[in-house]
């Protein structure tokens, strides 16, 4: 995906725009050096999605869910009530792609990505034995728990 104009559009640090990628959600953004970059939309701890729409962030692209911290360049900044030692040590979610003077080029790379079957691995031939399809429900049980959406 090329966006066009990007100079006309994100004019201040900050500016951003969440845009769809062959179904990922991406997040455009001009950072403090004036550089564009596209950074995935969600944040690696949990995977929550952190910006939505189009606007300016002031200061850090922070998580709704465990404010986790971001600079517009990607770097993680900020990791609230988690030991460093405990931060993971993959890369980060918000990872940038290149630009160039008036472009922002945005490329889904499918390299290192496992199919289905190759993430579950023996467990296909463990259940196959299993009649799977012939199973019915027995009994269905419904009860309400008071629990928070966290």
């Amino acid at each position: 995906m090329v966006l066009h104009r990007p100079d006309e559009e994100w004019t201040e640090p900050g500016s951003f725009r969440v845009v769809d990628v062959a179904g990922e959600s991406v997040i455009v953004v001009r950072g403090e050096d004036g550089a564009l970059r596209a950074h995935l939309n969600l944040c690696r701890h949990r995977g929550a999605q952190l910006l939505c729409g189009e606007g300016v962030v002031r200061g850090a692209i922070r998580c709704p869910y465990h404010a986790w911290a971001y600079a517009l360049d990607g770097s993680l900044v900020a990791s609230p009530f988690v030991e460093p030692a405990d931060v993971p040590k993959r890369p980060n979610a918000c990872t940038p792609s290149p630009s160039t003077p008036g472009r922002v080029r945005v490329r889904e790379s499918h390299a290192g990505r496992r199919t289905l079957a190759e993430q579950l691995g023996g467990a296909i031939e463990r259940v196959e034995r299993y009649p799977l399809a012939g199973l019915r429900a027995a009994k269905t049980l419904r009860y309400d728990v008071a629990a928070n959406w966290k």
